[in-house]
Parts: C-alpha cells; structure tokens; sequence
C-alpha cells in the first residue's frame, strides 16, 4: 500500500511539473535556490514605506560617473546657459573629436536633421514631422553652444531631451561635429580660412592658434634638446674613451712580441737544416708557435673584457652624473616653491572658503614654455577638488599668469592654455561639472614681482583660483 501511495505521489508532481509554462514555473522543490526573488522594477512593494519598487538615490548624492548639469528646463536657465555654459574642449580637442561626433549624430540627429545638417532628415522627408531649423540658418550659426548643449540635454519644441542616452562628453562631441559642419559652410560662403572661421563661432574653454600650437612644439623639442646637451656636457664619448685606451698601451704589444718570435722561429729552422734531428726541432718549434697563438687569444679575451668592464663604468659614471642633474634641479625647483608657499596665499591657508577669494596655487606646475601638466601638481588639484566636493554652491575661475620672457600675444595665450589644462584636469580625472569651472589667460598683465631677476620671474609663472 506504501509502494502505491509513493508511485502516485512522484506522478503526481510530474505531471504539475510538466505544466510549466510562460511565467509560472510549475510546483517546484525549495524553488528559493534556483531562481531570483528580484522584484519588477515598476512593480508595487511591501518593502519601502512608499509602496514602490523602484527608488530615487540618496538625497545628495550622485551616481557613479554621473556629471550634473545645474540648469533646469526653462527658458530663462536656457538664456544662462548661452551665457555661461562653454565646450570643455579648446579647439585642437574640438577638432579631436569631431570623428567621434559624427557617428553619435548619426545615430541620434540625423533622423531628422539630416546627414548635412540641413533639415532634411527621413521623418521631415516622410512628412511625419516639420523640418528643424537648418544649422547653416544665420541666427543657428551664431547660437552660444551653451543654448546648444541645453537643448540636447533637456530637448526643444518637438526635440526631446538625450541626457539618458549621451553622457556629457558625448553631447559635447555631438555640438563639436555640427561646429564643425558650420565651420565648413562659412569657409564656403566666405571665402576665408578654416581657421579663421573656428575664431567667428567656436568659443570651448580656450583658443590655441597654429601658430601658438607650432611655436609651443618648437619650444619642446629645443628644451628636449637643451637637457641632454647639459646633462652629458663634459663627459667624452665612448669611441674616444676607447681610442685613449688603445693610445695608452691597450694592445699590450702584443703584435711585436710575436713578429719577433717569428723571426727567431724561421732562424732556428734555416740554423738547423744539417741537423739529423731537424725534423724533431722543427716540430718542437711548431709546438711552441701554438702555445704562443694560444696565449695571444687568452690575452685578445682578457682585453676584451677590460673594454666591456670600461664600457660598463662609463655608462654608470653617464647614469650617475644625470641623476645627480636631476636631483638639483628638483631640489632647486623644491626651494623655490617653498619660499612661494610661504609669500603667498595659497590653497593651505584656506579655512573658510567664501565667494570672491583669491589663491595661488603654489604647486601647479607646468614643462617650460608648455601647457603640460606636471604629476606633482596632482595633490593640490585633488585638495581643491575636495574643497568644491564640501562647497558645492561655489563656482570657480582659473587664472592663468606667465612672466615677462617672449611676446605678449604668445604669453596670452600659453596662460589661457595653463589654466584650460587645469580645467581639463579636473573635469575629466576628478569629475568636477564642466558648468562650475571658467579659464581665463592673463599673460604677463598682473605681475606681483618684478621681472628682472628669476626669482621674481618664477613668482609672476603662477596659476590661481578665485571662488565665485
């Protein structure tokens, strides 16, 4: 009767488990081990007080590789916008990524803009929608690309919004490659340079001209050039450090002391031709002219190894020398900063931070005559990076000064360079909005020492923050 109870109790779930289907599962064992009991995300909940599912994040916090944008979808945060918001890219990064701009209007944009930004896209072609403003329309090609990063973010008219689909980074690609469409169609109406026409529309974080951009690399290769020149200075090459060695006796006479062995070897054979027993001398002789050969290859080995040995001392002398160079120019670099930390107000000395003060910052430092940011500037950009983390209703402006050295249009322009990277920096590795941060070159304009001598020259190369 057991038996009988068992069989139609196994056939029994058989036959319930077969009738799974869509979303019920059918009668299962301990099902908590096989499937999730992850909820629905629009599904009601007994779990939160509110009854929903899905949550909103923390108050105040922000998520992971998220970046605010802090104007709202109305017409008068749009009008600001236009006049503050600005590209995070000066115009060689523009120009970068005009490529990837392209393929995400493609994707996004041209559906109704069309390819060449004329309007013309498949939904206006199909009638389903009336065509969008022409981005080559005179008041288009003169709109801030403030207005134009706000409408892609929140949408305009029949526009929806693509903050959900493109990152910041990404709509800012998207206006770089719709300049770029503009740029060509005023070379093409203007009859002017290329270059001339990024100047009448593209603003970005900062404008860096062929020019600038071929004199600051020329700058580079010279002071490239200049370290090596000074940091092997006095010391001789290899090849006349060898040619000394061989002058001072580094063949060891090797080549006369074995010329005379011959000599006395040919001599006693041509003494010894009578003698019954020529043969055995010869042949001794013989003998005795392999063991020289032998001695005179141990020789030839152990003076090779004396030249690797002398090559060996030389490059560490070479090594050595460089790394005492090295050393005194950053402890000279390092005296130098601190005797301006201690003259100046710098990011150290900031307790209360309110809106409209001024500091320097003491160690952002950039390569001679570049733009480029030195690894020693990082700690002091993350410290004011955690000042605006703590301080989040503050704006900065990043000041860019250089000395008197060079002309005053290239100064001008290597100080908005100086402080565009600084902004650069922190926007793209610290996360720090795009919308909280304006550059501004000074050049040699505002100097706080003379520049007659290079302490004074040092103080005047300075970058500050001021907290808006």
């Amino acid at each position: 009767m057991r038996f009988v109870i068992y069989i139609i109790s196994v056939v029994s779930l058989i036959i319930a488990g077969c009738g799974a289907a869509g979303d019920y599962t059918g009668i299962e064992y301990m099902p908590d081990m096989k499937h999730s009991r992850a909820m629905e995300t629009y599904t009601p909940s007994t779990v939160f007080a509110d009854g929903k599912t899905a949550q909103l994040p923390a108050e105040g916090t922000i998520a992971s590789g998220f970046m605010p944008y802090n104007y709202e979808n109305t017409n008068e945060e749009y009008e600001r916008a236009g006049r503050e918001v600005f590209s995070p890219f000066n115009n060689i990064e523009h120009q970068n990524a005009v490529e990837e701009g392209k393929k995400l209007y493609n994707i996004y944009c041209a559906v109704c803009h069309g390819k060449g930004g004329k309007a013309n896209g498949t939904l206006i072609e199909n009638g389903k929608y009336p065509p969008p403003p022409s981005y080559f329309r005179e008041d288009i090609l003169r709109l801030p690309e403030g207005k134009m990063f706000h409408s892609v973010t929140h949408g305009k008219n029949l526009m929806g919004g693509y903050a959900t689909q493109l990152n910041q980074e990404e709509r800012w690609k998207v206006i770089s490659y719709i300049r770029d469409m503009q740029v060509k169609h005023i070379v093409k109406e203007e009859k002017i340079s290329e270059e001339a026409a990024l100047q009448q529309i593209f603003k970005g974080s900062g404008y860096i001209s062929k020019a600038q951009a071929a004199a600051m690399e020329v700058a580079r290769v010279k002071e490239e050039a200049a370290k090596i020149d000074d940091e092997y200075a006095g010391l001789k090459s290899l090849e006349e450090l060898l040619a000394e060695h061989h002058a001072h006796g580094g063949d060891h006479g090797h080549g006369g002391g074995h010329g005379g062995h011959d000599d006395d070897h040919h001599g006693t054979k041509a003494g010894n031709k009578s003698d019954d027993h020529s043969h055995d001398h010869d042949h001794g002789t013989h003998k005795e002219g392999h063991h020289h050969d032998a001695d005179h290859q141990q020789e030839e080995h152990q003076d090779e190894s004396h030249l690797n040995e002398h090559k060996n001392s030389i490059k560490e002398a070479i090594s050595s020398t460089a790394a005492q160079m090295v050393d005194k120019v950053e402890d000279a670099g390092d005296a130098v900063s601190s005797k301006m930390a201690k003259e100046f107000k710098g990011l150290g000395d900031a307790l209360d931070i309110q809106s409209g003060q001024t500091f320097v910052l003491n160690n952002v430092l950039f390569a001679t005559s570049k733009s480029t940011l030195k690894k020693s500037s990082i700690p002091e950009l993350k410290q004011l990076n955690e000042i605006l983390s703590n301080n989040l209703n503050l704006r900065i402006e990043l000041r860019g000064h250089t000395d008197s050295m060079g002309k005053d249009d290239i100064n001008m322009e290597l100080s908005q360079a100086r402080a565009q990277e600084v902004a650069n920096y922190l926007i793209k590795e610290l996360k720090v909005s795009a919308e909280r941060i304006e550059t501004k070159g000074f050049g040699e304009s505002q100097p706080v020492a003379p520049n007659d001598t290079p302490e004074g020259r040092q103080k005047n190369r300075r970058t500050e923050v001021k907290f808006l």
